[in-house]
């Protein structure tokens, strides 16, 4: 999280345009940024878990058995104007990658309300969810920062111990199982949607120290967001 944040703020000084896939190294709850830190607390089939949150809202997402995906456009990005454009191009993006994998997934198409906002984001409905066989596999959330764009989102791959009601693709399909190997893929398609595809394997200059620093100085802490 820290580094998605540092990835935002290089976009809004310096005109970044880059997107980065990525797992995590144990389970972790990521709690969106209006979410109480006692509705986690009272969430006890998680409270062992690793927690952190995120700088976009929404609800809880159980990092696990998953992939994660973040991208950051600068201000004056004819994407930056619509959000709802970003999030249809690149879930389409996504979408093409799992038809070619065998998965007949699609966008849910309409917002799905509930009396009250459950805790998991995978719960939750929003139209430009990617769903199959009738669950949601894919979700996406942004925040915006002096012009410039941060949208993150989760590609459930299996169905995890600690939320065995969210279903993962591999659960759901009959086709060749899907691995965090297809994140190359993924990411290739993503950036085809936003105009270029260049792969970087290391951190650019000064990104390491400023991660460093949100990490000590906020994300080891659940209580920095802010409440509706």
């Amino acid at each position: 999280m820290a580094a998605d944040e540092c990835l935002l703020e290089a976009a809004s000084a310096d005109g970044l345009r880059a997107g980065r896939l990525y797992q995590w190294s144990e389970p972790t709850v990521s709690l969106g940024y209006f979410q109480d830190e006692a509705e986690f607390r009272t969430e006890g089939r998680f409270s062992e878990l690793a927690a952190v949150r995120r700088l976009s809202g929404g609800g809880a997402i159980l990092h696990h058995l998953e992939l994660t995906y973040s991208l950051v456009l600068p201000p004056g990005d004819p994407l930056v104007v619509d959000p709802t454009r970003l999030y249809s191009l690149v879930h389409d993006a996504i979408l093409d990658v799992l038809r070619a994998a065998g998965i007949d997934a699609a966008m849910r198409g309409e917002d799905r309300k509930l009396a009250e906002e459950p805790f998991l984001c995978f719960i939750r409905g929003d139209r430009h969810d990617i769903v199959f066989e009738g669950h949601k596999i894919v979700g996406s959330a942004q925040r915006r920062r002096r012009g410039a764009v941060l949208q993150h989102g989760s590609l459930l791959l299996d169905a995890s111990p600690h939320a065995t009601e969210l279903a993962g693709v591999n659960d759901l399909s009959n086709a060749e199982r899907v691995t965090s190997e297809i994140g190359q893929t993924l990411g290739q398609s993503i950036a085809r949607q936003l105009g270029t595809v260049e792969t970087i394997a290391d951190w650019p200059g000064s990104f390491g120290d400023r991660i460093s620093e949100l990490e000590e100085h906020k994300y080891t802490r659940l209580d920095w967001g802010r409440r509706r």
